[in-house]
């Protein structure tokens, strides 16, 4: 990387002493937060502008430092991730005995807090009786890592290329078979009436 005046940008710190027009780098310090429209605009040229910007978008100078700073862009967003993501496993993982050790000698109480595990702690507070510590949601945390990772899914889409799959209908048929025959069963509960005795 060169700090030199003049020369080709290879990082952000080297765009400011890149060999671009102040128009150059104004175009490219707003296409990092705008559309390059927007950008051309902004850097003071006229209209019509896209042709400006489009003219300076495939400019080599100005080529070779959005791509510097889009390469830039990109590893501090999977940095961005990466320590995210490490952050949640740091609470979905936690467990009080990472914190708290119980000391059966002396029945006290000692206290450490790992700094790779601080985050998982919502709470340190002293108390009369000692002291809280209160650990963020793991659950929260497991199902945010979980949909990070793609384990899980907010909602199930059963379609096919949009629309919904058709599905041939299905013909059930019941037969009812009588398990005896009715004219047997009302006999027998005629004959099964009340008795009523002769005497």
């Amino acid at each position: 990387m060169s700090n030199t005046p003049g020369a080709d940008p290879t990082s952000a710190v080297d765009l400011a002493n890149a060999r671009l027009t102040k128009k150059e780098k104004q175009v490219i310090e707003y296409w990092l937060g705008a559309k390059s429209y927007e950008a051309a605009a902004r850097a003071g040229y006229l209209k019509p502008a896209g042709r400006n910007e489009r003219r300076l978008l495939h400019d080599p100078h100005v080529k070779k430092t959005l791509a510097a700073l889009s390469e830039l862009c990109l590893e501090d967003l999977k940095a961005r991730r990466g320590r995210l993501i490490a952050e949640l496993e740091s609470i979905a993982y936690s467990d009080l005995n990472d914190f708290v050790k119980l000391n059966p000698n002396t029945n006290t109480v000692n206290i450490n807090i790992p700094a790779d595990k601080s985050a998982a702690i919502k709470s340190f507070k002293e108390t009369r009786n000692g002291v809280e510590i209160q650990l963020h949601d793991k659950l929260s945390a497991i199902e945010k890592l979980s949909k990070i990772s793609g384990l899980t899914r907010d909602e199930l889409d059963i379609t096919s290329g949009g629309m919904p799959i058709n599905r041939p209908p299905v013909n059930i048929t019941f037969e009812v078979v009588p398990m005896c025959d009715p004219k047997e069963v009302e006999e027998e509960l005629l004959d099964d009436g009340p008795e009523t005795s002769g005497d």
